[in-house]
């Protein structure tokens, strides 16, 4: 008797579970393919703070792939700034649906603009910050695009963050820094799934 129970158990449990793997990928389906932003960026290095106004009179830019992190040296500046310029024409999503810039994973602080509009931040871009208060390690972001920013064409992504916490070699965070995953622009019930799926 206790045999059988326990292989019934089992029975259910494995139910439950394929259950629950159709319902993911069910969800998948249903929340739709995102728009990756290419892999190759733009990226520039600042021994002073950077900002949005000063970003556009930049000269020197390294090309760079996303997602991938950097071993740059913070003894060659501590501000970093990424950016790209894309195009969205899409199948799947109207400019009027209600977006979100989602990224998997930024180490360090972040500050994002999308068309000269900040759309979000996390930790402390200043050159003082506290590296274990401040320090958003590895986390993903989930930036709301306002309504009518995105553009069909040339749109401009900034993001700004930070390649160390004092301007020395021993101050590089091991592993590296930057971006560290995908960078999608999604509908924003499907950025929220991935978000709170990736923080559990």
């Amino acid at each position: 008797m206790f045999t059988g129970e326990k292989k019934m158990k089992n029975s259910l449990n494995s139910i439950r579970a394929g259950l629950c793997l159709v319902i993911f990928w069910t969800m998948i389906c249903t929340l739709g393919v995102a728009n990756q932003v290419s892999l190759k960026w733009q990226l520039h290095q600042s021994k002073t703070p950077l900002n949005i106004e000063t970003i556009y009179t930049i000269n020197e830019w390294e090309s760079v792939t996303v997602p991938k992190l950097l071993s740059v040296n913070p003894i060659h500046g501590i501000y970093g700034v990424y950016r790209y310029q894309f195009d969205f024409l899409s199948n799947k999503h109207d400019l009027n649906d209600k977006l979100s810039l989602y990224v998997e994973s930024i180490r360090l602080a972040d500050v994002t603009y999308l068309n000269g509009q900040e759309i979000g931040r996390e930790g402390d871009l200043s050159e003082n910050w506290n590296f274990y208060q401040d320090n958003p390690n590895n986390l993903p972001r989930n930036y709301a695009i306002p309504k009518g920013l995105l553009k069909p064409d040339g749109n401009d992504l900034i993001i700004f963050i930070n390649f160390g916490f004092a301007q020395s070699k021993q101050s590089l965070f091991p592993g590296g820094t930057g971006i560290g995953g995908q960078v999608l622009v999604m509908p924003e019930t499907s950025a929220l799934f991935y978000f709170y799926k990736t923080m559990k």
